[in-house]
């Protein structure tokens, strides 16, 4: 019978996100990822595999956690233009809780050196498509319903909306004053007619 573990795996799968999403996945060493997280190579090994193999799946506990707790936001909403502004809020103040860190994990791995490795790269590119997706689904039912204008091109301004959550996040992680951020949010919003 084999030792029984003496951590909480969930609980060190969310350090490890927490400090990925820290230090991006490039500058987190497998000593950080042991020490932040209180365990030992044999049990890293045992439980993740490789750094790699934890970081897929902090990528996947952000969603389930952060990613789930602005769905909720959107979802609040009794509009699409009130949903955006949820999802949004939730957003802004998310990264600016001292607990996280600024900017998201997924968007903040977008870099050069994350992209030379197919899986995290088709990771984040699966990420980035659903909230796309996401934006263009709940859009087309907005227009259908009369909250958004006909004119707008749902596929197109899912994209739209991504690449701004891009933009929003990367200011996040500059940390620009909130309150600045939330109004270029709103002003973006009613420039494109949500």
């Amino acid at each position: 019978m084999g030792r029984k573990l003496a951590f909480d795996e969930t609980l060190a799968l969310d350090k490890a996100m927490l400090l990925f999403w820290r230090q991006g996945y490039q500058d987190t060493s497998l000593q950080d990822l042991l020490k932040e997280m209180g365990i030992l190579n044999g049990s890293f090994y045992h439980l993740f595999k490789d750094k790699k193999q934890l970081f897929l799946q902090a990528m996947e506990h952000y969603r389930t956690t952060i990613g789930q707790r602005r769905m909720h936001a959107f979802g609040q909403g009794n509009s699409f233009s009130e949903s955006m502004r949820l999802f949004f809020s939730e957003i802004v103040q998310t990264a600016y809780n001292p607990a996280w860190s600024g900017g998201c994990l997924i968007l903040n791995s977008i870099n050069q050196a994350c992209f030379k490795d197919p899986q995290i790269a088709q990771k984040v590119r699966e990420a980035v498509s659903g909230m796309e997706s996401f934006f263009a689904e709940q859009l087309q039912m907005a227009i259908e319903k009369g909250e958004a204008p006909q004119e707008l091109d749902p596929h197109l301004t899912g994209q739209l909306l991504m690449t701004f959550l891009m933009g929003v996040m990367r200011k996040t992680s500059m940390r620009v004053n909130p309150d600045q951020l939330r109004k270029e949010i709103a002003n973006f919003l009613i420039c494109i007619g949500i």
